[in-house]
């Protein structure tokens, strides 16, 4: 699990999922949207959201949404901070093996500009 200052809030959710300077990020497994968190939090925080449209049985949204976390991790010490980042896991991402996985957010979190 991620630590507890790096996940996202759900004021902060609600403030990011709704802000009209977010920035959205696409690849072939994951959305990602970025938000400046502005003066709110130092540390990047980040959230992940497994649809029930994506998988329908709570345990395998809690192995995806685990499994994205354990990336995080792994790029955690190269991510710059001020940010707000919302995950959203694509239907493709249940079935990928976890290299290709971290393979892609990290592409994608490059491109969104955050590492």
């Amino acid at each position: 699990m991620l630590a507890k200052k790096r996940r996202v809030k759900t004021k902060e959710f609600n403030l990011a999922f709704s802000s009209a300077g977010a920035k959205n990020y696409t690849s072939p497994f994951f959305s990602l949207k970025v938000v400046s968190s502005g003066e709110i939090n130092d540390e990047t925080t980040f959230s992940s959201v497994v649809s029930k449209k994506i998988a329908n049985t709570a345990v395998l949204r809690n192995k995806t949404r685990r499994r994205m976390y354990e990336i995080v991790k792994k790029i955690l010490p190269e991510v710059k901070n001020g940010y707000i980042c919302l995950i959203f896991v694509k239907k493709e991402a249940i079935k990928a093996d976890f290299s290709v996985l971290k393979e892609n957010f990290s592409q994608l979190v490059k491109k969104a500009g955050i590492v």
